[in-house]
């Protein structure tokens, strides 16, 4: 279990990313990071799984898992177009897990691999460091779900947003090359369960169209 001058350091970075994100992104960055944050409480409640870390922690742990985009250009975290692999806003947007990790390196390891290894994938070919399967650390692993199933979800100004039973479709035909298998399958049946909590949760924050029940 962590310790008392730990969860102080956790909840102080949360609310300092918070109000950046807050004021340099509200429209794109806050909202993501705070449904992800949302989404990967409720898995890891379904699951069991709190990595030792305080059930109430892991929402601000969630939340600031791209505490490194505080360090991004604003005309690139804010850009209205998608961006070539090969360009430089891209390669700017791949150092934002690094960046991250100094920003959180006096936290738990739990909360570092979070940072660092939420944009690997599954067979490798992720960043920064392109590690695969269980290699990943299984945080990491959680995240990198969560975070692709909302961007997948939401509206940006270069893309629409996407029925979510063919976003879950196109998650399960990832598992095993994006994705670990295990989470799609667990993410999916949290998504599908009927549970109150995770209804009101894309009530919220998605479009009707968007609903579990619909």
């Amino acid at each position: 279990m962590i310790s008392y001058e730990e969860r102080q350091r956790i909840e102080s970075r949360y609310r300092a990313a918070s109000e950046i994100f807050r004021v340099k992104d509200p429209d794109t960055t806050y909202g993501h990071s705070l449904r992800v944050a949302t989404i990967i409480a409720l898995l890891c409640d379904s699951i069991d799984e709190h990595f030792g870390l305080p059930r109430e922690l892991i929402f601000p742990v969630g939340f600031i898992h791209d505490i490194g985009k505080i360090g991004m250009p604003d005309n690139v975290l804010c850009g209205t177009v998608s961006y070539n692999k090969e360009s430089i806003q891209r390669r700017t947007i791949e150092m934002h897990p690094a960046l991250g990790l100094q920003m959180v390196k006096d936290l738990p390891g739990v909360v570092r691999n979070i940072v660092f290894c939420h944009q690997e994938k599954f067979d490798g070919s992720g960043y920064p460091r392109g590690i695969a399967g269980e290699e990943i650390p299984l945080e990491g692993r959680i995240v990198a779900a969560v975070d692709a199933l909302d961007a997948m979800l939401s509206k940006r100004p270069y893309k629409e947003e996407r029925l979510l039973y063919g976003v879950l479709k196109d998650m399960e035909r990832s598992s095993g090359s994006h994705f670990d298998p295990e989470v799609v399958v667990s993410l999916s049946q949290l998504i599908k369960s009927g549970d109150r909590k995770i209804d009101r949760v894309f009530d919220e924050f998605y479009s009707k169209s968007l609903s579990p029940r619909y």
